[in-house]
């Protein structure tokens, strides 16, 4: 059962970030989420419908790394032995 939603006013909600890597190159893609409030719903009840636009999950909270930059640095350290020095210059 879906309910319509007769108007409907943009509104930024959240915005995350996160950092891939693009041949040699790190590149920050920025995710913005739009919600959606109902003021004809506000109006007629005391609670708000809101609608959010669909984000990304990263895969660790409060992270800008991506899951490959993350896969990148986790396989340089633990299976190349490359130090954390070294993983900065590069």
């Amino acid at each position: 059962m879906r309910e319509q939603i007769a108007y409907l006013t943009q509104k930024l909600y959240g915005k995350s970030s996160e950092q891939t890597p693009l041949s040699g190159q790190i590149k920050r893609l920025d995710h913005v989420q739009h919600a959606y409030k109902c003021k004809h719903c506000s109006l007629s009840n005391e609670s708000d419908k809101i609608v959010k636009a669909p984000v990304p999950k990263a895969p660790l909270a409060h992270s800008y790394g991506s899951a490959s930059i993350i896969a990148h640095t986790l396989y340089q350290k633990y299976e190349l032995k490359v130090p954390a020095y070294r993983q900065e210059n590069d």
